[in-house]
């Protein structure tokens, strides 16, 4: 029947239809960083593996005619899952790191770290709007500047027009003080603590300081990254980080990362792959501490010997993948 009506069997897709605005944000994407070498470009996301479940559906070799019923493959749920995060490049690895949900210790003490971080950033506000009314101080000359602008729009502008108000210090130099969700997942605090500032951020620095160009980290629109990305601002520019902008933080004359990307984000089919790694290995023996810690080395000894050229294939491929969906108009069927 398959064949008579021109039918076939295909993996069913998961991310939603794209709608045209994101076709533009994609094609704009892609002019921009086509132009660009693929050594340019970092890649970072995170991953849930599911230890000991079924991976995929599982194809069986039978005798043609005979009853399916003999040959059933049982489905196994996950013993237990964990998630992974890290950062990949052409001729680069990072090093993985492995979440599990905080205990409550540990929440109260990554509390209290936050709460510390944020009286740094409220001591370095004062300070600052207190150096903004001192001649020949950094602050003063960047708020002069400001207002000096301010007014020389004022005297050019049409006198029908509103006036700019100048700027004052307590209006100047402020930080983001965040706050924690009441949630337990991996929200901005963890990824920033324990994968940026320890894994992603040293790496690309190292990186550009060996290739002395800019490289470009890309991570998806999901909040913790969005947050992140906000909040870390001014630790990433010490670093010399550059991001792709987020599409709800826009920044002038670059493309923003799209929406719903996974076709053309190459640490996708890393994580496949090394799940597919993974999935060799016998089931776990229920959820034991021990039983967890020893996946957790399994998987690190998985991600530490997966072969350079394994990242580099599918690094590669970001632009082949950019170019297809420039001639497919955007949209995101250009494997279907």
């Amino acid at each position: 029947m398959n064949e008579h009506h021109d039918l076939g069997r295909f993996d069913p897709r998961r991310k939603p239809k794209l709608q045209s605005r994101d076709w533009d944000a994609r094609i704009q994407l892609a002019d921009w960083a086509l132009q660009k070498p693929l050594d340019s470009f970092a890649f970072t996301d995170e991953s849930w593996v599911e230890i000991g479940g079924s991976r995929g559906r599982q194809k069986i070799t039978r005798p043609r005619g005979s009853n399916p019923y003999d040959y059933v493959v049982p489905f196994y749920q996950p013993v237990f899952s964990l998630m992974l995060s890290t950062c990949i490049m052409m001729g680069y690895k990072g090093r993985l790191f492995i979440w599990e949900q905080e205990t409550k210790e540990e929440r109260i003490e990554n509390m209290l770290e936050l709460e510390k971080e944020n009286k740094v950033k409220r001591e370095r506000i004062v300070e600052k709007r207190r150096k903004a009314l001192v001649p020949g101080t950094e602050e003063f000359t960047e708020l002069e500047a400001k207002n000096l602008s301010i007014r020389e729009h004022n005297r050019i502008k049409d006198p029908k027009a509103p006036r700019k108000m100048p700027h004052w210090p307590e209006w100047e130099f402020g930080e983001e003080i965040p706050t924690r969700s009441a949630g337990e997942g991996f929200d901005w605090f963890m990824y920033h603590k324990e994968v940026l500032h320890p894994l992603v951020y040293p790496l690309l620095a190292k990186v550009q300081e060996e290739k002395g160009k800019d490289i470009w980290l890309i991570e998806d629109n999901a909040g913790n990254h969005t947050q992140a990305a906000r909040i870390d601002a001014k630790e990433a520019e010490r670093y010399g980080i550059k991001r792709i902008p987020h599409k709800d933080s826009p920044v002038e004359g670059l493309p923003c990362w799209p929406a719903n990307p996974p076709d053309i984000n190459a640490i996708e089919q890393i994580w496949r792959y090394l799940k597919d790694r993974l999935a060799r290995y016998s089931r776990p023996n229920g959820q034991s501490r021990s039983e967890i810690e020893r996946f957790k080395r399994i998987i690190r000894e998985e991600w530490d010997t997966m072969p350079q050229e394994i990242i580099d294939r599918h690094c590669r491929k970001f632009h082949i993948n950019l170019q297809k969906l420039k001639e497919n108009g955007g949209k995101n069927n250009f494997n279907a």
